[in-house]
């Protein structure tokens, strides 16, 4: 199947190239947006990134231009217009079984990181101060730990956190009944977690009743000094609200490998010439107690690998005209996956 690759990163491409099943593909290190659609002109399917734009007019312009197929190579298809595309009898498929443990660990780094200060004692160690007072942190052991969204990455949030000892807290439409059992993990209501939690750390997806669900009222309600971790989507968090947030104290530390306006300027290198138009993205990098990492918790060999294969079973299930289980068929966006084991 002649598929074109948009916003290829340098570090896929050999895992491209091996998973690759025999199709005929071509790879663009362009975003996948109205500009760029153009170049899809002839191929009967295409393959977009998390960042890409594929929105309704993009989608006609994808129409347009002969595609059948859009594979996405994420798990979540939050920037997709499931609509349109249905509309345009485009067949959409994602990536449903990403491996978790990879942004479940990063998750766990970013709090190990903030709560011990990790990157200022490597920047004084390297100026030779090797004084101790201003690097003074807390046990994890027995803190309350608050997991919004208890899917696959959450699950394994709470193993981790299980065996450090802490106390955990967990939101969610619906429980999992073994974490109650396993982890000792309580459901309790949104407003509870916040108002109860030590550390809260997000892992649910982007939808329209997620959008900004951490905003003012809800940094309100949370304790005073409070660590907030997101590794799930930019757009979950107010970022004006957490920098208010940060500035009054109710934030501690704030650990984020997503934000709001990433769109554009994650996945590229703008060292030569910094991004200095993005106010609040400035805001906060200039803080001590904010790590920020550039949308790669899922980055890992483990993840990558599985992620082109899959990317490249969706090609096949479309060419042979067999079943996909990977493919979108419903009218709703992408929601938590509940599993009934513990991965």
């Amino acid at each position: 199947m002649k598929t074109l690759f948009y916003s290829v990163q340098d570090f896929e491409r050999n895992y491209l190239n091996k998973a690759n099943t025999g199709h005929d593909i071509h790879m663009k290190e362009d975003r996948l947006n109205t500009a760029s659609a153009v170049l899809a002109n002839g191929y009967e399917a295409v393959s977009a990134f998390m960042n890409d734009d594929i929105s309704a007019a993009v989608i006609e312009q994808l129409h347009a231009s002969g595609v059948k197929y859009i594979t996405i190579r994420a798990e979540n298809y939050d920037n997709i217009d499931i609509q349109a595309a249905k509309a345009h009898n485009i067949r959409i498929a994602h990536v449903p079984t990403t491996l978790p443990h990879s942004v479940a660990e990063h998750s766990m780094a970013m709090i190990l990181a903030l709560n011990r200060k990790l990157l200022l004692a490597n920047k004084q160690v390297h100026e030779y101060n090797f004084s101790a007072g201003s690097l003074i942190g807390t046990d994890l052991y027995g803190k309350t730990v608050g997991i919004v969204g208890t899917g696959k990455v959450g699950c394994i949030m709470a193993q981790i956190l299980h065996s450090f000892g802490c106390q955990l807290l967990a939101f969610d439409e619906k429980k999992n009944t073994l974490l109650e059992t396993r982890y000792k993990i309580k459901y309790v209501s949104f407003d509870h977690l916040l108002e109860h939690s030590d550390i809260i750390t997000l892992h649910i997806a982007l939808n329209d009743r997620t959008h900004n669900m951490i905003d003012g009222n809800a940094i309100d309600k949370m304790k005073k000094g409070v660590m907030l971790i997101n590794t799930s989507r930019g757009s979950l968090v107010n970022t004006r609200e957490v920098i208010r947030g940060l500035d009054n104290g109710t934030i501690a530390f704030f650990g984020t490998d997503v934000y709001e306006q990433e769109r554009g300027l994650f996945f590229y290198d703008y060292s030569e010439h910094p991004a200095k138009y993005d106010v609040l993205l400035n805001q906060l990098l200039n803080r001590n107690n904010v790590l920020i990492t550039p949308h790669h918790a899922f980055a890992t060999n483990e993840t990558l690998q599985h992620t082109a294969q899959a990317t490249f079973h969706n090609l096949d299930c479309w060419q042979k005209n067999i079943h996909n289980a990977n493919e979108i068929t419903g009218n709703t966006s992408y929601s938590n996956i509940h599993p009934d084991a513990l991965i």
